[in-house]
């Protein structure tokens, strides 16, 4: 019998190769597509890095969560500083922003759009990668937008300090502009004009300071454009006062005052001892006191510098001595107004009480503990009331000056004044009424008050009623037809109407 078992195909290699590298291919996008739903969701994360001091953080309905190390936020989600404190956020692996004190916003997202609301205090922001085109983050406050895309700053409601690359800056009244690394932007809360200034390292905040004495790549660019040495900068920061970062968070140590060298110390040589005196003799001599050692000279604690927002409304300026100063000094502002214009009051914040000694509009007061903001407005000066007013006529008319006159006081009048209208009728005649013929006024108990135009009115008499179907002196009698007045002189034998 034959053997009919048959030896099983052999698979070729190049089938093998072929399936091999389909499933590279199928794990490769597979592996890609993980990836990129994981770099997705690192981008759209939210956490926080670092705080210090009192921190709260809010949810949607307003109600305190627990904050944890390294927790993620959600859109909704609140962050507020206390005084004194501050907080770090990722927004993602490229995008840092911190609080500064006295400081709450709030975090709207969706999809790849994000908006910080800056509804107190101010925020560093640090976008060390320029965002993709689909993504979009703006910083939003009670007076401007700013779009972010791949820049360095600080923002509080109405400023905005650039420290690197440009950025464009809308108002409520959706008026932009753009602006360049070393301004600083101001805008006017009452009437949205925006205007751009530079800045120096002196007048930067003080938790700008301290993010960039820990970013030395960004402290490198910022000195640059300032033209500032890197002695320079730490001199000035060394002398404030840490309220929210640590030396030693930094890597460096404070500088210690140079101690002073001990003076050298005098031996003295013994006295020899006179020969001892009787007992009798000898004089009680006084014990020398020892000089008090004096106390060492304690270090005087640097003054924090507070900032100072001056505004005005249309129809002037308004300038300060200074835009930021130490509590105690004592700070001029000076208000400039338009023509026609002058200051109407000034609207200083509650931590400030203004001095008018060197006059209405050059205002002193000495500076607090605090930040300061004084807004001034303008309204049309009193000159522009006392000028000359315009005289509009009144012209009085009657069907038949027999029947009675018309006349009015004043002839003349501005607007606003109060006419009085007098009719006098003459014999067996009695005043019948007004009618305004040109003008928009109402007579009311024969007076008007005066518009801004002349005014024509017409005044109309008719026999008294006591005189009708009365035959008179001389024959004439007055009677009335189909309510017509008419006069039939008896001795005429005529009726004229």
């Amino acid at each position: 019998m034959a053997d009919v078992t048959k030896e099983p195909k052999k698979i070729k290699p190049q089938i093998i190769i072929a399936c091999a590298a389909a499933a590279a291919v199928v794990i490769g996008v597979a592996a890609f597509l993980i990836i990129r739903y994981n770099s997705n969701l690192l981008a759209n994360t939210v956490r926080f890095l670092r705080m210090q001091g009192e921190v709260t953080l809010l949810d949607s309905k307003d109600k305190e969560v627990s904050i944890q190390e390294s927790m993620r936020l959600s859109a909704g989600n609140k962050v507020i500083t206390a005084s004194e404190s501050f907080a770090a956020l990722g927004l993602d692996d490229f995008k840092i922003v911190s609080l500064d004190e006295s400081t709450k916003t709030g975090i709207n997202k969706k999809g790849k759009k994000l908006e910080i609301d800056l509804q107190s205090g101010g925020l560093y922001f640090n976008v060390t990668k320029a965002l993709e085109d689909d993504e979009e983050f703006n910083i939003r406050t009670a007076t401007m937008i700013t779009g972010i895309r791949g820049t360095c700053g600080y923002i509080s409601a109405n400023e905005l300090y650039l420290l690197e690359g440009h950025v464009v800056t809308t108002n409520n009244f959706g008026e932009s502009i753009e602006v360049e690394a070393g301004q600083k932007l101001i805008v006017d809360a009452a009437t949205g004009k925006m205007r751009i200034e530079k800045y120096t390292l002196y007048d930067l905040p003080l938790l700008v300071i301290s993010e960039l004495a820990r970013d030395d790549f960004r402290r490198a660019q910022v000195l640059a454009i300032l033209g500032i040495s890197e002695d320079e900068f730490w001199a000035y920061a060394w002398g404030l006062e840490p309220a929210y970062f640590d030396w030693a968070d930094l890597g460096r140590e404070r500088p210690e005052e140079p101690e002073e060298e001990p003076e050298p110390e005098v031996v003295e040589e013994p006295e020899e001892k006179p020969a001892e005196e009787p007992e009798e003799s000898k004089a009680e001599e006084p014990e020398e006191e020892e000089p008090a050692e004096e106390e060492p000279e304690e270090e005087k604690p640097v003054e924090k510098t507070y900032t100072i927002t001056v505004t005005a409304s249309e129809g002037g300026t308004i300038s300060a001595s200074a835009s930021s100063a130490k509590e105690g000094e004592v700070i001029s502002l000076k208000a400039v107004a338009d023509g026609g214009k002058e200051i109407a009051r000034w609207e200083p914040d509650g931590n400030v009480t203004l001095d008018f000694s060197d006059g209405f509009d050059s205002p002193t007061f000495v500076m607090p503990a605090t930040n300061v903001s004084v807004h001034v407005a303008y309204g049309w000066a009193t000159s522009q009331n006392n000028a000359t007013p315009t005289l509009y006529a009144i012209t009085m008319s009657t069907a038949d000056t027999s029947k009675g006159t018309v006349s009015c006081n004043p002839a003349n009048a501005k607007e606003g004044d109060t006419v009085t209208l007098t009719a006098t009728p003459n014999g067996v005649y009695e005043f019948a009424g007004w009618t305004v013929t040109s003008g928009s006024v109402t007579i009311t108990n024969n007076t008007f008050v005066m518009p801004a135009s002349p005014v024509t009115i017409d005044g109309a008499f008719r026999i008294a009623a006591a005189n009708l179907n009365k035959q008179q002196a001389d024959g004439t009698i007055y009677l009335t037809s189909s309510g017509a007045t008419a006069i039939h002189n008896a001795n005429a034998n005529e009726l004229i109407i």
